[in-house]
C-alpha cells in the first residue's frame, strides 16, 4: 500500500463491510489536511466530509456499483480540516462472498482540484466567449477543422438568413453554393495558418441572390495547433449598390455637362453665324445701296447689283446651312437602320466617279472587323461623302491620293476611319476650328467649310464623335465613333 502511494500520489482506504472496519492510509489523511489519526476513519465521517451537494450523487453510485457491479468512480467535494471543499477523484473495488454479498472494499482518493478548477476555468472562458461571440455587433462564426460550427453571432444569422441553431452543423452543407476559390482560401487558413482578407467580394446565394460582403478569416489555435477558423465578415451590399448608383449617376451629370458644354458650344456657334455670317452680306447689301443713292450713276448701280447679287447668294448659302443644321437638331430621334459600311462606301464612290478618276485616286478599305453600324441612312451617306471628298479636295499635289478606310467594333461603338495623304492640317493653329462654319484652312477655291461642319452635327445628333489627326504635308486621320444602340 506505501509503494502504490508512493507511486502515485493517491490516498488508500480500505472498508470491512462485515466488521465495519475502515482504514484510512496516512496519506489519505494528508489529502484532507489532518495528521494520521487526527479523526476517526469511518463511514460517518467520510460521510459528513461530503459537500451536502453531491452526497447524493456518492450514495447512489456506491449502491449501484454493490448491486449492479457499476464501476465505483465519483468526482465530490470534500471539506479539509481548514473548512474548505476540495474536489477529488474517489475510486474502489468490492470484494464479494459465495452469496454475492460485498463483505469488502477498497480503493483510493485523488485530489484533482486543481483539475476542476482549470476545468471551471475553461467552461467560464467558454461561455464568457460565447456570450461574446453571440452578442457581436459583427458577423462572427467559429468552426472546427471539419468547418462545424461551434459559436456563431446573432448578426451571423440574421446577415445570411439562418433560422435556428447552426452548431454542429457543417458549413458547406449550409452554403452549398460556396464555390472551390473559397474552399481553397480555408485550406489556406487550416493547413498554414494564413489570415485572409478581403474588402469587396462578391457571393452569388443559391436562390440567385446576390450579397457583397467585406470579411477576414484567420486560424484559432488550441495548445499552440490549429484548431479550427473564425471568420468575421460585413455584408455591404447596401453600400456597393449606392457606390453603383452615385457612379451611374456621376456619369450621367459627366455626361449631361459634356452636353451642355456641347450645345453652349453650339449656341456660341449659332451667335457667330447670326452675327457675323449673316451681319456681312447684309452689310455690304447696305453699303452698296447708300453707295448708289450718294451717286446714283449707270455705272455705280451696275457696280451695287452685281455686288448685292453676290452678297445675296452668300446670304442663302448661310440661311441654308443654318436651315440644314436646325434640321439636324430636330431630327436626333431619325430612324437608325442596319447600315452596310461597303455598301455605301460603294455608292458614295458611283455617285463622285469622275472626280476620283480625274484625281487617280486609290481608295481601298476593310470592314471586315465591323460590316454594320445602325445609323440613319441619309446621314451615313452625308458623312461618307464627307469624308471622302473632303481627303480628294485637300489631295497632296506631290502624290496620288490614297485614302484608307476601315472599321473595328466595341462593345459600345463602331468606329470608321478614313486615312489620307494629303495636305494634311496644323492643328496647333486649326484644330478648335476645323469642325466650324465656313473654316477653310487651304487655298482651295471649292472649299467652304461646310461639310465637316455638318458631319460633325450630323455625328453628334445620334449620340457619336467625330475627332482628327493630322500632319502637315503628310495627311489626315478622322475617327467616326456611332453608338451601339441596337
Amino acid at each position: 500500500m506505501q509503494l502504490l502511494e508512493l507511486g502515485s500520489n493517491m490516498g488508500i482506504w480500505d472498508w470491512d463491510l462485515e466488521r465495519e472496519i475502515k482504514w484510512w492510509s496516512d496519506r489519505f489523511y494528508a489529502l484532507l489536511g489532518y495528521q494520521p489519526g487526527e479523526i476517526t476513519a469511518s463511514y460517518d465521517t467520510f460521510m459528513g466530509l461530503i459537500h451536502p451537494e453531491d452526497e447524493k450523487g456518492v450514495l447512489m453510485a456506491f449502491e449501484s456499483h454493490l448491486k449492479n457491479n457499476i464501476k465505483f468512480d465519483v468526482q465530490l467535494r470534500l471539506r479539509r480540516k481548514s473548512g474548505k471543499y476540495f474536489w477529488y477523484r474517489c475510486q474502489g473495488q468490492s470484494k464479494k462472498n459465495e452469496k454475492g454479498e460485498a463483505i469488502r472494499m477498497a480503493g483510493s482518493l485523488t485530489d484533482i482540484n486543481d483539475y476542476k478548477r482549470a476545468e471551471y476555468e475553461r467552461e467560464v472562458s467558454r461561455k464568457n466567449l460565447a456570450s461574446f461571440v453571440k452578442h457581436a455587433p459583427a458577423a462572427v462564426a467559429m468552426l472546427d477543422k471539419d468547418m462545424d460550427y461551434i459559436l456563431v453571432s446573432d448578426v451571423w444569422l440574421k446577415d445570411y438568413k439562418l433560422e435556428g441553431s447552426v452548431i454542429g452543423q457543417n458549413h458547406y452543407e449550409i452554403f452549398p453554393e460556396i464555390g472551390d476559390d473559397w474552399k481553397e482560401q480555408h485550406r489556406l487558413v487550416l493547413e498554414e495558418g494564413k489570415v485572409l482578407t478581403n474588402n469587396k467580394d462578391k457571393f452569388i446565394r443559391a436562390d440567385g441572390s446576390v450579397q457583397y460582403l467585406q470579411w477576414e478569416i484567420r486560424p484559432w489555435y488550441q495548445s499552440d495547433e490549429i484548431a479550427g477558423i473564425i471568420m468575421l465578415t460585413n455584408v455591404i451590399t447596401d453600400i456597393v449598390k449606392n457606390e453603383e448608383a452615385l457612379k451611374k449617376k456621376n456619369k450621367q451629370l459627366k455626361e449631361l455637362a459634356k452636353k451642355l458644354t456641347s450645345q453652349n458650344t453650339q449656341l456660341e456657334d449659332y451667335a457667330y453665324i447670326t452675327s457675323h455670317n449673316l451681319r456681312s452680306p447684309v452689310g455690304n447689301i447696305t453699303a452698296l445701296l447708300n453707295l448708289y443713292k450718294s451717286d446714283p450713276t449707270p455705272e455705280n448701280l451696275d457696280f451695287a447689283l452685281t455686288n448685292i447679287t453676290e452678297s445675296a447668294n452668300t446670304l442663302n448659302q448661310t440661311i441654308d446651312n443654318l436651315s440644314e443644321l436646325f434640321t439636324i437638331k430636330k431630327e436626333i430621334h431619325k430612324k437608325r437602320i442596319n447600315l452596310n459600311l461597303e455598301e455605301i462606301l460603294k455608292q458614295t464612290m458611283a455617285s463622285i466617279s469622275q472626280e476620283i478618276k480625274s484625281k487617280k485616286a486609290i481608295i481601298e478599305y476593310d470592314f471586315s472587323q465591323a460590316t454594320h453600324v445602325h445609323f440613319p441612312k441619309a446621314y451615313l451617306e452625308s458623312v461618307m461623302l464627307n469624308l471622302l471628298t473632303n481627303a480628294l479636295k485637300y489631295s497632296s499635289p506631290k502624290r496620288k491620293p490614297h485614302i484608307v478606310f476601315t472599321s473595328k467594333n466595341s462593345k459600345k461603338f463602331t468606329t470608321l476611319t478614313c486615312t489620307d495623304n494629303g495636305l494634311g492640317i496644323n492643328l496647333e493653329r486649326h484644330g478648335e476650328k476645323i469642325f466650324g462654319l465656313n473654316k477653310t484652312f487651304h487655298r482651295n477655291p471649292d472649299a467652304r467649310g461646310v461639310g465637316l461642319f455638318i458631319t460633325k452635327a450630323q455625328i453628334e445628333a445620334m449620340g457619336g464623335t467625330i475627332n482628327v489627326e493630322s500632319t502637315v504635308d503628310e495627311g489626315s486621320t478622322f475617327t467616326v465613333t456611332f453608338l451601339n444602340t441596337h
